[in-house]
């Protein structure tokens, strides 16, 4: 993942039964060393339980070069998901 450039990330949420929360924070973060940076972010207003999109910009010139663990987080007011994934960010 060269670091001298942006990426647009497109999350899908999709929501269980039950009543589908307000809003959502999507965020990514690159973890290394049990700090994290954030490289990017988004928050949606749920319109239906349908499928919802967050589209936003990440930057992984803002963690630095070098191995870490990118994650992709989903926070809304009663729970949290997230997504893991290797990854390497070079110059």
């Amino acid at each position: 993942m060269p670091a001298y450039r942006s990426y647009r990330f497109l999350v899908t949420i999709h929501f269980g039964k039950g009543k589908a929360p307000s809003a959502v924070l999507v965020r990514t973060e690159c973890v290394r060393d049990g700090k994290s940076v954030i490289l990017g972010k988004t928050r949606i207003a749920v319109d239906d339980r349908r499928a919802q999109y967050a589209c936003y910009a990440v930057y992984p010139a803002e963690a630095g070069p070098g191995d870490c663990v990118i994650r992709t987080i989903v926070e809304s007011d009663k729970e949290t998901k997230a997504l893991e994934f290797k990854a390497t960010i070079s110059k």
